[in-house]
């Protein structure tokens, strides 16, 4: 069952490094064309397969947290709305220009993602609770989540938190899987044998 723990969190590793490429393009496509407005089919295709990369490899990553790691169902289903929120985001991020409610440089909605991505992050702790290594690692996520809302203030549209989201979590899965490795950290899975302690009593014997 490790081998399919590992591959819970290699996939939602990729899956967030390709959401950092996502992030990338859009900042290339917003500072080279987004004051003269021009569309540029090229650039925004490309954004949008590293979108897909990310949602399919989060999702797979998902089905295997579920079908692989036992108990911790606020994670799993946090972790799964999060998936949707941020494909969600990427959406409108591209099509802001054609969607007039959309407001990317918001400084609420900057706020209401940075905080909802930091609670999601936080249930990762359900992993191995009371684990140093694992507590420092969500927290320094967190705080790179928090930095998201800074985006704001420089003046730069929302793919700055949806950047600095991923970003976290791909320090966080990668810290995971190299204590995974390491074994510092033991997640109980489905399959696995069941420790039993044994115990022998000396009172009645002579």
């Amino acid at each position: 069952m490790r081998k399919n723990l590992l591959k819970c969190f290699y996939f939602a590793l990729f899956g967030n490094i390709a959401f950092i490429l996502f992030a990338i393009v859009c900042f290339i496509y917003y500072y080279a064309f987004g004051s003269i407005g021009i569309i540029v089919k090229s650039i925004e295709i490309t954004a949008y397969v590293f979108e897909g990369i990310g949602f399919i490899m989060n999702l797979i990553s998902a089905v295997y947290f579920f079908r692989t790691v036992r108990a911790r169902l606020p994670m799993k289903i946090g972790y799964c709305v999060y998936i949707i929120a941020e494909l969600v985001m990427m959406i409108l991020e591209l099509n802001s220009y054609r969607i007039s409610f959309y407001e990317p440089y918001s400084l609420p909605l900057a706020i209401i993602h940075s905080l909802f991505s930091a609670g999601i992050c936080f249930t990762f702790l359900l992993l191995e609770p009371k684990t140093t290594c694992l507590e420092v690692m969500v927290t320094i996520s967190v705080a790179i989540m928090f930095f998201g809302m800074m985006g704001n203030i420089f003046g730069i549209r929302i793919y700055f938190s949806i950047l600095t989201n991923a970003f976290a979590y791909v320090l966080l899965f990668g810290s995971v899987i190299f204590f995974i490795r390491q074994e510092r950290i033991e997640i109980d899975c489905y399959g696995d044998k069941a420790r039993v302690a044994k115990y022998k009593s000396t009172f009645f014997e002579e």
